[in-house]
């Protein structure tokens, strides 16, 4: 092996030593960085390159080191978990957090609807025992039109509630197709970069955040290509394929009333979906992600929709003409002057299409028209028989207890799955990062190994310059 070869051998470890400084500086300058995956220099021993001679026998290995690439060292398989469970997770979380509002908004048991039932069914048997008291049937009258506001308000409470996720779906799509465009951006640059033999580690970083973003906001699915690129599917069709973006949007009524009045949920004709641009007609099956939960927050047979026609059940209720209704028992008495009684709730039929509970008013316009009697003739304003069968009427309180009931069962599932869900997404995470964010130590100690190892080549270096020097300029001394 000649002395030139081995300052040769010299030169290479010094180069690729410096490499693995640099990058390792890298890592330290980014260990705060969210979604900065650590890199390595992998390096190979050049061989010799020297033919076996008489004198020497066998050649001798001298050809070097060379740094062949930066290896970003990530976890495909972790990475894909993590996106899996973002997109349960963050479909959940909608889910979960638009039962809790829900459920609060109930106000129960404290201030809430069941509240207002019972001091107007209360009101009745106040009647009943002082049929001939006019500021009881004030108060029965006042309470009857507590009880018609409040569920127009509870029906208005859960209407905006809607409105917000309905406003809340469309943002969504909008930053849907923002981070796939980015996303498409981005395989073009590692694409060109790949292609001319360079390392694109930071924009396979901010890819990957981005494709975990994406799978927040819509469930989406990344599938690796040989060239480097990334296709985004989302229900089997592709959102990314390459360079190429391709936008969504949502579609559907944005009126609360075409969803909150269907005694059938599936006939909704207007329902909010996820469309392609380009073609609306095709609806995309979102299986996952923010904007999946939002669907189904806003569906026919969601949360909000299902209260809302509970409210409108109430309401048709209180205006039944059924046998043992409320308005049955009042048009078959009669009122203190001895009138006979008519309706006492009615559902207003300027707009027939609206729901329920936003027309539901009451029919008497006085304290007087209230009919408790039920005989007109002999008792007089003394009897109060019919007020006593009305204050026992429970089909109203009955519904409403149950749908209580049923929202907070399903509201401690949702969150409880919410909860679960989100403990298995930062488990995922913390694994990620466990395997490919940058340790400090880890990196100090690299940056200590890289340095003694340039040392030893740079005094290799002047060890074979000494050599030279000895052999060209003292040999004939």
């Amino acid at each position: 092996m000649s002395s030139f070869s081995t300052l040769n051998t010299a030169l290479t470890a010094l180069n690729a030593q410096r490499q693995a400084i640099a990058i390792t500086g890298q890592n330290l300058a980014n260990v705060n960085t969210d979604g900065y995956t650590r890199q390595r220099v992998s390096m190979s021993a050049i061989p010799s390159s020297s033919p076996a001679t008489l004198a020497h026998g066998a050649s001798i290995a001298s050809g070097g080191v060379v740094a062949t690439s930066v290896e970003r060292l990530g976890d495909t398989f972790l990475e894909m978990r993590l996106r899996q469970t973002t997109s349960s997770a963050s479909a959940l979380s909608e889910v979960g957090s638009a039962w809790s509002v829900l459920e609060k908004g109930l106000n129960e048991p404290a201030d809430g609807l069941s509240k207002t039932l019972g001091a107007f069914f209360d009101a009745w048997q106040d009647l009943s025992n002082s049929p001939d008291s006019t500021p009881v049937r004030s108060v029965l009258l006042e309470q009857a039109g507590t009880l018609t506001s409040s569920l127009a308000e509870a029906y208005g409470t859960v209407e905006a509630q809607w409105e917000t996720a309905r406003a809340k779906a469309d943002t969504t799509a909008t930053a849907v197709n923002t981070a796939a465009a980015q996303v498409a951006d981005l395989n073009r640059q590692i694409t060109a970069i790949t292609a001319s033999g360079g390392a694109a580690n930071e924009l396979i970083d901010t890819r990957a955040t981005l494709l975990t973003q994406l799978s927040g906001l819509v469930g989406a699915e990344a599938k690796d290509r040989a060239d480097g690129t990334v296709d985004v599917m989302i229900g089997g069709n592709a959102l990314v394929r390459g360079s190429a973006s391709f936008e969504v949007e949502v579609r559907g009524t944005t009126d609360f009333s075409d969803v909150s009045g269907l005694s059938d949920p599936s006939s909704a004709a207007d329902p909010v979906r996820l469309v392609w641009s380009a073609d609306p007609a095709r609806t995309i099956e979102v299986p996952g992600g923010a904007l999946g939960g939002i669907l189904e927050v806003v569906s026919a047979d969601g949360p909000l929709a299902s209260l809302a026609q509970t409210y409108n059940a109430l309401a048709e209720d209180l205006a039944s003409t059924a046998a043992g209704s409320i308005n049955a028992l009042h048009s078959s008495a009669y009122t203190a002057s001895g009138a006979q009684g008519g309706a006492f709730f009615t559902l207003d039929g300027a707009e027939p299409d609206a729901p329920a509970v936003k027309r539901l008013t009451l029919a008497i316009a006085s304290a007087d028209g209230i009919a408790a009697a039920a005989d007109g003739g002999g008792s007089g304003s003394k009897d109060g028989s019919v007020a006593d069968a009305i204050s026992q009427i429970t089909t109203s309180t009955d519904l409403w207890s149950a749908a209580v009931a049923a929202i907070g069962v399903q509201s401690a599932r949702a969150q409880s799955l919410a909860g679960t869900s989100e403990a298995s997404r930062a488990s995922a995470q913390e694994q990620l990062l466990a395997g490919t964010s940058v340790d400090e130590s880890e990196e100090t100690t690299n940056l200590i190994a890289y340095q003694r190892a340039f040392q030893a080549a740079a005094r290799l270096t002047t060890v074979v310059d000494d050599l030279l020097d000895t052999l060209i300029n003292r040999m004939a001394l």
